[in-house]
C-alpha cells in the first residue's frame, strides 16, 4: 500500500493480479497497466505488481515502483513516475542477481531499495544503482526494511541473518545512520531475561515522524516472562534500536 503525501485519497497497491490505484481512499479500484505486464506462451495477459511503492516526501509528485522478480523475468524492475502516478517510466533496473525488492525509501540524497539479499543505492533519480551492504553478514537473507527521514538525516533499519543461523533460530536488526552505505548491528536491552536463547527480529515498522523510533516482532529469547506469562512478542525502542519495551502482550 502507498498514500502519496499530498493526497490522501489517493492509494496505490500491488498485488499478484497487478498494479492498482484508487483515487477515493479504497472505494474503487483500477488496473493501471505498463510494460511490467508480461504474456504467456498462449499470448494471455499476465499483469504484474511492484512489491513496493513510495513516493518522495521532499518532491511528493515523485514516486518509485519496484517490482519483484518472476518466473519469466529473472530481474527486478523499476519505473519512476513524477506526475503522482499518472505516468510511470522505466529506469535502470537492479542487477539480475540482487533479488526482489522488499521496500523503497527516499532520503536526502537518494533513493534506497532493499531486496531479499542486498542494499542498492542510487544517487541520480535510479539512472545508476551501487550496492551499499558494508556490515551486513554475507551470504544473508534479508526479511525487512524500513526507514524514515527527519531534520537531522535518515535511519535505515533491516532485519537480516545468514541462512545457516536463521535456520537455528537467529536474526539480527541492522541500522544504517549514513543512508544505507554502512550498517550496523543493533542492541538488544529489554527483550529478554535471558539473552544467551537464540532471537529472531521480523517485523519493522518505523515512525515516518521519527526515525529513532520503530516497532519488531520478535521470536526466541525469554518468550514467557513471569509477569507475562503468555509471552511478548512486539517490542518498541525509542533510541533507534539501542533499548526495548515490551508492548504487545499475548495469549
Amino acid at each position: 500500500w502507498c498514500f502519496p503525501p499530498t493526497d490522501r485519497s489517493l492509494v496505490f497497491a500491488g498485488s499478484m493480479s497487478g498494479f492498482f490505484v484508487s483515487d477515493n481512499a479504497g472505494l474503487n479500484w483500477l488496473p493501471i497497466d505498463g510494460p511490467w505486464n508480461t504474456t504467456d506462451a498462449s499470448g494471455a495477459l499476465l499483469r504484474r505488481g511492484p512489491r513496493a511503492v513510495t513516493f518522495d516526501p521532499a518532491l511528493p509528485d515523485t514516486g518509485i515502483a519496484a517490482f519483484p522478480i518472476t518466473a519469466d523475468v529473472a530481474y527486478a524492475r523499476v519505473y519512476r513516475t513524477t506526475d503522482r502516478g499518472a505516468t510511470w517510466s522505466a529506469v535502470t533496473s537492479l542487477p539480475g542477481t540482487g533479488g526482489s525488492p522488499l521496500n523503497v525509501r527516499f532520503i536526502p540524497g537518494a533513493i534506497v531499495i532493499v531486496t531479499d539479499s542486498t542494499v542498492y543505492r542510487s544517487t541520480d533519480n535510479g539512472s545508476t544503482w551501487t550496492e551499499t551492504a558494508t556490515g551486513l553478514p554475507a551470504g544473508r537473507v534479508i526479511t525487512d526494511f524500513d526507514g524514515s527521514i527527519n531534520g537531522s538525516g535518515s535511519l535505515l533499519y533491516v532485519t537480516a541473518e545468514t541462512q545457516a543461523r536463521i535456520d537455528l533460530g537467529f536474526r539480527n536488526l541492522y541500522r544504517s545512520t549514513d543512508g544505507g552505505v554502512s550498517w550496523t548491528r543493533c542492541g538488544n536491552t529489554g527483550l529478554f531475561a535471558n539473552a544467551s536463547i537464540p532471537v529472531a527480529f521480523a517485523w519493522l515498522a518505523v515512525s515516518p515522524a521519527s526515525p529513532t523510533v520503530l516497532y519488531a516482532t520478535v521470536t526466541g529469547g525469554d518468550s514467557a516472562p513471569s509477569a507475562y506469562p503468555q509471552g511478548r512478542s512486539f517490542y518498541r525502542s525509542a533510541d533507534s534500536g539501542s533499548t526495548w519495551t515490551p508492548v504487545l502482550f499475548q495469549d
